[in-house]
């Protein structure tokens, strides 16, 4: 018997690893409330969600959502770039 926490995930690689700590580690050098809003988009909680928590409008997570998209990017480029 296999459970899901013992079968090998697309994760699973040492290249994968790399990227995920990369952008953990990102992450955590945003600001707290983006940082917040980042761990709960990759938590899949809808926009409404979201502004509910952080007590701003659907429309303001999108805009700071795009904003963390592209830092992240920037901020992992090198990384990415290197493996």
């Amino acid at each position: 018997d296999v459970s899901p926490q013992t079968q090998p995930s697309h994760t699973d690689s040492p290249r994968d690893g790399e990227i995920i700590n990369a952008l953990h580690c990102a992450i955590r050098k945003l600001p707290k409330i983006d940082a917040s809003l980042a761990l709960m988009h990759l938590d899949d909680l809808s926009y409404r969600e979201m502004s509910e928590v952080l007590g701003i409008s659907e429309n303001h997570v999108g805009v700071k959502l795009n904003r963390i998209r592209k830092q992240l990017a920037e901020d992992l480029k090198g990384v990415v770039d290197e493996l």
